[in-house]
Protein backbone atom coordinates (compact mmCIF):
# COMPACT_ATOMS: atom_id res chain seq x y z
CA UNK A 1 0.00 0.00 0.00
CA UNK A 2 1.29 3.15 -1.05
CA UNK A 3 2.32 5.61 2.00
CA UNK A 4 0.46 8.81 0.33
CA UNK A 5 -3.03 7.13 0.92
CA UNK A 6 -2.57 7.20 4.84
CA UNK A 7 -3.04 10.22 5.96
CA UNK A 8 -2.00 10.82 9.71
CA UNK A 9 -3.74 12.97 11.76
CA UNK A 10 -1.58 14.10 14.77
CA UNK A 11 -4.61 15.81 16.97
CA UNK A 12 -6.30 12.52 16.89
CA UNK A 13 -3.65 10.86 18.48
CA UNK A 14 -3.37 13.45 20.77
CA UNK A 15 -7.30 13.05 21.56
CA UNK A 16 -7.08 9.38 22.14
CA UNK A 17 -4.06 9.76 24.42
CA UNK A 18 -6.57 12.30 26.67
CA UNK A 19 -9.10 9.86 26.64
CA UNK A 20 -6.64 7.01 27.81
CA UNK A 21 -6.42 9.25 30.60
CA UNK A 22 -9.62 9.76 31.24
CA UNK A 23 -10.20 6.01 31.82
CA UNK A 24 -6.80 5.60 33.81
CA UNK A 25 -8.17 8.96 36.31
CA UNK A 26 -11.79 7.46 36.48
CA UNK A 27 -10.92 4.04 37.71
CA UNK A 28 -8.43 5.54 40.04
CA UNK A 29 -10.25 8.23 41.68
CA UNK A 30 -14.07 6.64 40.82
CA UNK A 31 -15.00 8.08 44.55
CA UNK A 32 -14.26 11.64 43.24
CA UNK A 33 -16.23 11.62 40.14
CA UNK A 34 -20.10 11.15 41.15
CA UNK A 35 -21.98 13.55 38.57
CA UNK A 36 -19.85 11.94 35.16
CA UNK A 37 -18.84 8.37 34.82
CA UNK A 38 -15.14 9.73 32.86
CA UNK A 39 -13.89 5.98 32.73
CA UNK A 40 -17.06 5.20 30.45
CA UNK A 41 -16.73 8.24 28.33
CA UNK A 42 -13.38 7.67 27.87
CA UNK A 43 -13.84 4.62 26.20
CA UNK A 44 -16.56 5.99 23.89
CA UNK A 45 -14.31 8.39 23.17
CA UNK A 46 -11.63 6.15 22.04
CA UNK A 47 -13.40 3.72 20.32
CA UNK A 48 -15.28 6.18 17.85
CA UNK A 49 -11.52 7.60 17.12
CA UNK A 50 -10.51 4.24 16.73
CA UNK A 51 -13.20 3.12 14.68
CA UNK A 52 -12.64 6.44 12.55
CA UNK A 53 -9.44 5.50 11.81
CA UNK A 54 -9.80 1.89 10.94
CA UNK A 55 -12.54 2.82 8.79
CA UNK A 56 -10.02 5.16 6.99
CA UNK A 57 -7.56 2.59 6.27
CA UNK A 58 -9.85 0.14 5.09
CA UNK A 59 -11.48 2.43 2.68
CA UNK A 60 -7.65 3.73 1.41
CA UNK A 61 -6.70 0.10 0.84
CA UNK A 62 -9.94 -0.80 -1.24
CA UNK A 63 -8.89 2.21 -3.23
CA UNK A 64 -5.31 1.26 -3.95
CA UNK A 65 -6.40 -2.17 -4.72
CA UNK A 66 -9.40 -1.20 -7.01
CA UNK A 67 -7.14 1.28 -8.65
CA UNK A 68 -3.96 0.46 -8.34
CA UNK A 69 -3.85 -3.90 -8.14
CA UNK A 70 -7.01 -4.46 -9.82
CA UNK A 71 -5.92 -3.05 -13.42
CA UNK A 72 -2.52 -4.57 -13.28
CA UNK A 73 -4.25 -8.25 -12.41
CA UNK A 74 -6.79 -7.48 -15.69
CA UNK A 75 -3.79 -6.76 -18.26
CA UNK A 76 -1.82 -9.98 -16.72
CA UNK A 77 -4.91 -11.93 -17.50
CA UNK A 78 -5.84 -10.48 -20.53
CA UNK A 79 -2.27 -11.44 -21.82
CA UNK A 80 -2.42 -14.47 -20.36
CA UNK A 81 -5.52 -15.58 -22.50
CA UNK A 82 -4.17 -13.94 -25.51
CA UNK A 83 -1.01 -16.02 -25.53
CA UNK A 84 -2.71 -19.47 -24.00
CA UNK A 85 -4.54 -19.84 -27.04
Amino acid sequence: MSSKLIHRIPSLDGIRGLSILMVVFGHAFRNYFHLIDIANLGVRIFFIISAYLIVGIFISALISYYLIEKPSLNFRNKLLLKYNK
